[in-house]
């Protein structure tokens, strides 16, 4: 073959082995669209810090507003927390008293604080109260935390719903009872008694004097009670009084009056009713 023909050759499947795939990669190429998804997992809320050892003193006869904090802690952000489900309850053997309220503050991107308020009566055990703390994401998963304590004060309060009490009678008449019967003493704290004492006093009137040892005091509608002292407790028998809602103890008061005495108003006004617990 001639050195002229054999170059014209080579040119040519050169000029084929270039040109070729180009043709097909510009030719017969078809594109196509590829769907990417990604999930991402929800993470339940995590009740990072409850606040711990508080107390509180009740108040007598009555309720009292108390506050609990905690803060929670969300990876999918704040806005995941679900605020209407916050809750703090506070237990004490087999009662348990729950918030009412509970309001939300942000804290951080991740982090919310809750103030949950509780209302404790009077007659609440006194003590440590276990403290439970919950909350939810808008996927319903829960975080609880109970790791702490709160503790209600000691209130030892009584409560005597007559501000007086009369007697009416003669001179030598026995037995006058109280027109007030009976006194009713109220336990308006949370403290068991296991007595109420009493303390009277001589009263006075007319240059006479009615000793407080004419008194006598009773749990029953009867004369045949306890006498009382001038400036000295008489602990009523059978006068428990136990903490509780609308505890009450019924106390009858009689007379009986002394012979010779002037026909004239007696009085005293500082008879005191003191519980007591041992």
């Amino acid at each position: 073959m001639k050195r002229e023909t054999l170059s014209a050759l080579i040119f040519l499947a050169t000029i084929a082995l270039i040109t070729v795939p180009l043709m097909l990669l510009t030719s017969a190429a078809n594109t196509d669209d590829v769907a990417i998804t990604a999930s991402v997992q929800n993470v339940g809320p995590t009740i990072s810090w409850v606040q711990d050892g508080s107390n509180a003193d009740p108040a007598a006869g009555t309720t009292k507003e108390i506050q609990i904090r905690f803060n929670a802690t969300d990876p999918n952000g704040a806005d995941d927390f679900n605020d209407a489900t916050a809750e703090v309850n506070i237990t004490n053997g087999g009662t348990t008293l729950s918030s009412h309220t509970c309001a939300a503050a942000e804290l951080s991107g991740s982090m919310e604080s809750w103030l949950c308020n509780i209302t404790i009566n009077y007659y609440n055990t006194p003590g440590t109260w276990d403290i439970t703390a919950f909350i939810a994401d808008g996927a319903d998963q829960t975080s609880t935390n109970t790791t702490s304590d709160f503790t209600i004060n000691n209130l030892d309060d009584v409560a005597v719903t007559e501000p007086s009490m009369s007697f009416t009678g003669t001179p030598g008449q026995t037995n006058v009872g109280a027109s007030q019967n009976p006194i009713e003493v109220a336990n308006t704290g949370n403290q068991n008694y296991v007595t109420v004492g009493v303390t009277a006093h001589d009263l006075s009137g007319g240059g006479d004097t009615i000793p407080a040892t004419a008194f006598a005091v009773n749990i029953s509608n009867s004369a045949d009670g306890q006498a009382l002292a001038d400036a000295s407790p008489v602990v009523v028998t059978g006068s428990t009084l136990n903490r509780g809602s609308g505890s009450t103890r019924d106390l009858y008061f009689f007379l009986d009056v002394p012979s010779g005495i002037a026909n004239t108003s007696y009085t005293s006004t500082d008879w005191t009713f003191d519980p007591n617990t041992s």
